[in-house]
């Protein structure tokens, strides 16, 4: 006798389309229970790969440590970028006062040629 066994391949499914199902078919409860694993596996992920490169940095001495000094993190160029965005309105504010003296000066000119005149 010969069995046919059937081996089903399990058929993966995939979080976020259970998510979007979910949320379309209003189970929100299940929704945000499906959403909380998903994210807690991608921390889980990061924070596995986080120490993976710290103990590479500790017991290796690799070389990361310098490109860390180098490199600056967001907040630092966020700062920059607003300093930056200040001083172009003062100098925008400098430069329209400026232009308008000049039209005053301009005009106190031409009114004093046609006086002359």
């Amino acid at each position: 006798m010969s069995e046919t066994q059937t081996v089903e391949d399990p058929i993966e499914e995939n979080p976020i389309v259970d998510l979007i199902n979910h949320s379309l078919n209003q189970d929100y409860n299940k929704a945000n229970e499906i959403f909380g694993d998903i994210l807690g596996q991608k921390l889980d992920i990061a924070l596995e790969q986080e120490k993976i490169k710290m103990a590479d940095l500790v017991y290796n001495g690799d070389e990361e440590e310098e490109e860390e000094e180098t490199e600056m993190d967001t907040e630092e160029l966020e700062e920059l970028e607003m300093e930056d965005g200040v001083e172009e309105l003062e100098d925008d504010d400098e430069s329209s006062e400026d232009s308008e003296e000049d039209e005053i000066e301009d005009q106190e000119e031409t009114d004093n040629e046609e006086e002359d005149v």
